[in-house]
């Protein structure tokens, strides 16, 4: 990818937090304290990560809790300073050149909406959303227009007369959403953002980050989520994120190529006794054609009779090699009974779970 092309970009970024302080409560904690024992291990949050997120483009970045996606986020808007490496936008280094940078950017942290500390508790959100609109230099001729929109988008148009303190912590998420809306910024920088949206609000935000933000307003989203719903439908290209590493990145369609070699199997079998099960599990287990065997509880529609000795049972299996009857033959030595059977399509979870897993940083921790 070209200079020209990309937005944002890190090069080698690294974090590393000093071990976390110990809680004083005994006298032994003041002597560790005193001698310098309480020393536990640096956290590294952050590792030589290398990332390049093209203009117009809407990028999102998944990873399991602690993976470094919200340190990220932090630094990117100097909130957090970096061990080693670097981060610019739009060619500005985000430490030392941030009064430029922060023209340009909306961060909004879906956890903590209202860290900036500018909505002011007793204004109504009308007037918190003219006072940073204000801020980004929104045109006074369209600000109004601008806000309407935004709060009728995210269907909170009947607050807009209610101070921002009264609001639930939802409607104060989707507050803050309004005001990107409003500013329409050229890069936004949104860590887990629809995490307090209803299933509808979320949708129609889906929607505007599409064809208003990027098409119509030619911004630039850059997003951290848990939900890869989201990122599959959202996003045009998805990074994963583990221990501070990124271990994968491309398209969704792609991703999910990784492991289409794969087909998913669920199944409900009845067996006389759990033990059957969990033997035909350990028989699967060493089967090279198959992976990831697991024992779930029987469907919660099922009646009391019906269920009776059923249990589901949840595997992957290769797809090149076909071979379904060498599982069913397994049940059969173990005298367990096929109820029903499904296979699906791999999905953006499956590819994620197996990059996770297969990461050098996941092998590593065993």
């Amino acid at each position: 990818m070209s200079p020209a092309e990309a937005i944002l970009e890190t090069h080698s970024l690294t974090k590393i937090y000093p071990p976390r302080r110990k809680d004083v409560r005994t006298l032994k904690d003041i002597w560790d304290k005193i001698t310098g024992k309480e020393s536990g291990k640096p956290v590294t949050a952050l590792k030589d990560f290398d990332l390049s997120v093209r203009h117009k483009e809407i990028f999102g970045l998944v990873g399991p809790n602690g993976a470094g996606k919200t340190t990220l986020c932090k630094i990117l808007n100097a909130l957090v300073l970096p061990t080693s490496g670097s981060a610019s936008i739009d060619g500005h280094d985000v430490i030392k050149e941030h009064g430029k940078v922060c023209r340009t950017v909306f961060p909004l942290f879906g956890g903590e909406t209202d860290m900036w500390g500018i909505f002011a508790g007793r204004l109504n959100v009308i007037k918190n959303l003219s006072f940073v609109a204000r801020i980004w230099r929104v045109p006074p001729g369209e600000m109004e227009d601008r806000m309407d929109h935004a709060l009728k988008v995210l269907r909170i148009d009947d607050k807009k007369d209610e101070w921002f303190q009264k609001l639930s912590a939802g409607e104060k998420q989707k507050a803050w959403l309004a005001c990107m809306m409003t500013v329409r910024p050229r890069l936004a920088i949104l860590d887990e953002p629809t995490i307090k949206l209803d299933v509808g609000t979320r949708r129609q935000f889906y929607k505007v980050l599409k064809e208003e933000l990027r098409d119509q307003f030619e911004s630039t989203i850059f997003l951290t989520t848990h939900n890869l719903y989201e990122a599959e439908t959202l996003c045009d290209r998805v990074g994963i994120i583990n221990k501070g590493s990124l271990v994968a990145i491309d398209s969704p369609a792609n991703l999910k190529r990784y492991v289409a070699k794969e087909q998913s199997v669920s199944m409900v079998v009845r067996c006389a006794d759990e033990a059957s099960l969990r033997n035909a599990v350990g028989m699967l287990s060493n089967m090279a054609n198959v992976s990831d065997p697991q024992i779930e509880e029987a469907e919660p529609d099922m009646t009391p009779e019906s269920a009776r000795g059923c249990k589901r049972l949840n595997l992957r299996i290769d797809q090149e090699a076909q071979d379904l009857d060498s599982v069913l033959e397994v049940f059969a030595k173990c005298g367990i009974r096929v109820v029903s059977l499904h296979t699906s399509e791999v999905s953006l979870e499956d590819a994620f779970l197996r990059l996770t897993e297969e990461s050098p940083e996941a092998k590593k921790d065993g």
